[in-house]
């Protein structure tokens, strides 16, 4: 048997048997010497192989190789079935370019199409998989999205890449941010003189209770409040939360405690959620240094026996993922009394305690068991974490996706990403 590994977010369902698979991976195989069906529909045998698609609503779907292809079913979420062929397809579904199936000879076989069914990703890439085919290298690729007009990459090194391309939009993009970021600091400076609008009162701060099944959990950082989400929740609260908790709780010091404290108190706060009955849904938003918190605590999930969450979504905003070279200077400089007695000793890029994430982080990737997939935004001017080893970390074995934000830097980023954040968390 030739086999092909797929990663977290593939979900196949065969032909009228409508079973679902899930799991971490998915191994698939097929006999030697199979070959994909080519006759047309009305002749084939199976002539509707079914692609379960787990969250998508909408989406690109493109064809990669050689081959007859016609009249794919697509089973979209909430909308059941949506039959779209090949060519151009516009309209509700918002589906371009082509759309595939291949047939295969026997309903005792998955199905020969394949789709990098990368959840809730707006891009699907459809592969075929033959006797001659290497899977791993059809389903590599660079682009997987653009959300509100930002690109989002599979890996760190062509997200960078693709920033780094043209030296005229590198340019323009740090001049830019050089006004975002005046602007963002007069800005704050008359929110302060005037008083801060609060966010909406009916925001859960880590006052009420959590009572649905998915729960987006948001984490300021260092020394900021809730206000630091003034344009990402409005913007979450205007999609669909109906089966969603929104909680936006403050951070333990204001960012300033030692990290283990820090996470074990936002823990407390989902702790009670996290084991109640039903299987229960993450999104994990942490910005700066709360994206450093959420990554220990999703460690402290991961090591928490008798929780029922079974999917979790990091989201690192500008993260302090593995700490910050700029701590390090500070400390090399002399200048420890700039930041507090934790942050100098722990935050610093391979601080015993960043060592210590680390390792724990590998722990938990080994025993966890929720899937669990991560979307990085960063800014390619951050001077508080310029390195892209934290804000832009690698993840192997983890469904993830990265995007450099131009024209901004690590203050004014957060105002500038809200409809972004919106679309990753919920989508």
């Amino acid at each position: 048997m030739e086999e092909g590994t797929l990663g977290a977010g593939w979900n196949f369902c065969h032909h009228h048997y409508m079973q679902v698979y899930q799991p971490e991976e998915i191994n698939f195989a097929k006999p030697k010497g199979h070959k994909v069906h080519s006759t047309p529909p009305n002749e084939a045998k199976n002539p509707y192989t079914y692609l379960y698609l787990k969250e998508p609503s909408r989406g690109t779907l493109l064809f990669k190789g050689n081959g007859w292809a016609k009249n794919f079913t697509l089973i979209k979420k909430n909308t059941g079935f949506t039959n779209v062929s090949g060519g151009d397809i516009s309209g509700q579904t918002n589906i371009k370019n082509i759309s595939v199936e291949w047939f295969s000879e026997s309903e005792d076989y998955l199905p020969t199409i394949a789709a990098l069914a990368r959840a809730t990703y707006d891009l699907y890439l459809l592969v075929w998989y033959t006797e001659k085919s290497n899977l791993r290298d059809k389903i590599m690729t660079k682009e997987l999205a653009s959300i509100e007009g930002i690109k989002f990459f599979n890996n760190p090194t062509d997200c960078i890449k693709n920033f780094d391309e043209s030296w005229i939009g590198k340019t323009v993009s740090s001049l830019y941010s050089w006004i975002t970021t005046i602007r963002y600091i007069i800005d704050k400076k008359i929110s302060n003189l005037f008083g801060v609008v609060s966010l909406d009162p009916s925001i859960n701060t880590g006052d009420k209770e959590l009572t649905k099944n998915r729960t987006i959990l948001c984490l300021t950082g260092l020394n900021s409040t809730s206000q630091q989400y003034k344009t990402i929740v409005p913007a979450i609260l205007e999609e669909d939360l109906s089966d969603t908790d929104l909680l936006v709780p403050q951070v333990l010091d204001l960012g300033n405690g030692k990290l283990t404290e820090m996470a074990n108190d936002i823990f407390d706060k989902i702790g009670s959620w996290a084991s109640s009955s039903g299987e229960k849904e993450l999104v994990l938003v942490g910005i700066s240094n709360g994206a450093r918190i959420a990554r220990q605590l999703l460690v402290k999930i991961a090591k928490t026996e008798n929780l029922n969450i079974k999917k979790i979504h990091l989201v690192p905003i500008v993260g302090a993922c593995k700490g910050s070279v700029t701590i390090n200077k500070v400390k090399e400089l002399g200048y420890d009394c700039l930041v507090s007695k934790n942050i100098a000793e722990e935050m610093p890029v391979d601080s015993p305690r960043s060592q210590q994430l680390d390792r724990e982080w590998d722990e938990a990737m080994a025993i966890k068991k929720f899937g669990l997939q991560c979307t990085f935004i960063a800014s390619p001017h951050d001077w508080h974490i310029p390195n892209y080893s934290s804000t832009l970390m690698e993840v192997p074995g983890v469904q993830a996706r990265y995007a450099l934000v131009p024209g901004h830097g690590h203050l004014s980023i957060v105002h500038a990403i809200g409809k972004v954040v919106a679309k990753v968390v919920t989508l």
